[in-house]
């Protein structure tokens, strides 16, 4: 029993479950949603088709966990950033990939991760965006610059959605400016939600928002094979998402203990009677 409290205490163990879930959907409703096979040289099936539909927005989910830790904020230009940086760079990533079987984006996801991973733990930066986040106040008095580091999140968050303008113009080597990034900044603010990390600030995982993206994108992909029109797409995946916030949420978790603390009260009684 202590060891299931401490394993749902840690701080991914309901986003992977979560991601577990759906993929276990898609699993049981096609046998071979886990087959990987390779053609002309490129893999193909449908993780890799979820993670490479999702790297744009594993990306800018980066950007958004460092905005909700500093600031409890959000970047909410970002589909514009990413218009703007298509728009510019139309011709920048080619939509080929010669001899390399992972598809371009996947990679490019893959180097923005483990460099802000790097960055964030092989300094001081993480532990002062927590400080900020937490108490802005405090990290004043204490030396921090708060003005400062909130602005440097911004301005990742902004790198962030200019690489993900980049990879989703190069996916059709043109530029549709009401369409590339729409929307994008809600899936990203999501992203970081159903990683676990608290939109009020303070500590996050940036671990914890790229599984938020794979499940979303993941869930796009069950919804869309399941004949979901894109009309409908937005209200199923708000019911299963309200679901997931909620298996998240503290007041949730509170409830669950509640229960557990009288049911241990009632049989407490039985015993004693």
């Amino acid at each position: 029993m202590d060891k299931l409290k401490k394993m749902t205490s840690y701080r991914l163990f309901w986003p992977i479950v979560c991601l577990a879930l759906v993929l276990l959907f898609n699993l049981i409703k096609s046998p071979s949603f886990f087959e990987i096979s390779i053609k002309n040289g490129v893999l193909y099936g449908y993780l890799v088709d979820i993670f490479n539909r999702s790297s744009e927005l594993i990306i800018l989910a980066v950007g958004m966990t460092l905005c909700v830790a500093s600031s409890a904020g959000t970047d909410i230009s970002v589909g514009a950033i990413m218009a703007l940086s298509g728009a510019v760079s139309v011709y920048l990533l080619g939509s080929g990939l010669p001899h390399i079987p992972v598809p371009t984006p996947i990679l490019v996801a893959i180097i923005v991760v483990i460099l802000a991973t790097l960055f964030l733990n092989k300094t001081a930066t993480k532990l002062y965006i927590e400080s900020v986040g937490i108490n802005p106040r405090a990290s004043r008095l204490f030396g921090l610059n708060s003005t400062k580091i909130i602005f440097i999140t911004y301005a990742a968050c902004g790198l962030c959605a200019g690489i993900a303008g980049m990879i989703a113009t190069s996916r059709i080597t043109s530029i549709d400016a009401n369409n590339v990034g729409n929307l994008m900044e809600l899936d990203a603010i999501l992203a970081v939600a159903l990683g676990g990390n608290s939109l009020a600030g303070g500590k996050f995982s940036v671990a914890g928002s790229v599984i938020g993206a794979i499940t979303i994108q993941a869930l796009s992909t069950t919804l869309y094979a399941m004949k979901v029109t894109g009309d409908q797409l937005p209200l199923y995946k708000a019911i299963v998402v309200i679901i997931i916030v909620t298996l998240q949420s503290p007041e949730f978790k509170k409830y669950l203990n509640r229960i557990k603390a009288k049911r241990a009260a009632k049989t407490a009684g039985e015993k004693v009677a």
